[in-house]
């Protein structure tokens, strides 16, 4: 894709974020999958003259502004960060990269992705975190299937969706810890790790949250 305007992607995501909609749910005003829409933001699939224009009716903006190229400025940041996805929800058994469930997009350093790391970031629902982590936040979060004892992991249980929980390692198991006391923990011994399963998805390397 040579020929591909790049900053179709970041103008998206800029305009779709200014008009509180959400990847889903362009998706589904436009008639198209929100696999689709996710691989037109991330510059990954050329999308079509009408798809785009489509787009613009939706989202109330001129079509230029969803084509045009980029400032200087704008590009020289671009260069220096990249954009992940929010997911609101990881469903049991469904690769992180095909999760649908895009609620939005947040940007983190580009070095960050040395050594072929990857990274997603997954809203916050519930209370069992708290105080440390509230409802509406969102947590970065560096793909891998190991953690060290106390870190903070995206885990899936029994082919569950995914939760947020504190993972605490002993040599007969794990124990995924709640951090509000209203919750309590959960221990797991080796054998169950394997049996139910028990999967790490991810380590929390960084918290944010907005003020309103």
């Amino acid at each position: 894709m040579s020929d591909y305007n790049k900053s179709i992607g970041p103008n998206l995501k800029k305009l779709i974020s200014e008009k509180g909609i959400t990847a889903k749910d362009l998706a589904a005003k436009v008639g198209v999958s929100p696999t689709h829409i996710s691989y037109v933001l991330n510059n990954k699939r050329k999308p079509s003259f009408e798809l785009l224009d489509s787009i613009a009716d939706v989202l109330g903006v001129k079509l230029i502004d969803i084509v045009k190229e980029s400032s200087s400025e704008y590009s020289t940041r671009t260069q220096q960060t990249v954009t992940i996805p929010v997911l609101g929800n990881i469903p049991a058994g469904t690769p992180i990269e095909a999760v649908e469930d895009i609620i939005g997009w947040e940007e983190i350093p580009k070095d960050w992705l040395n050594g072929d790391r990857e990274y997603f970031s997954l809203l916050v629902r519930g209370d069992s975190m708290y105080p440390e982590y509230i409802d509406g936040d969102v947590v970065i979060v560096r793909r891998q299937s190991t953690c060290d004892s106390g870190d903070d992991c995206v885990v899936m249980v029994n082919d569950k969706d995914a939760t947020l929980k504190r993972v605490n390692i002993y040599p007969d198991g794990l124990e995924l810890k709640a951090i509000n006391k209203m919750y309590g923990k959960r221990k797991f011994t080796k054998q169950e790790i394997l049996s139910l399963p028990v999967t790490i998805l991810g380590v929390v390397v960084e918290l944010r949250r907005k003020k309103k």
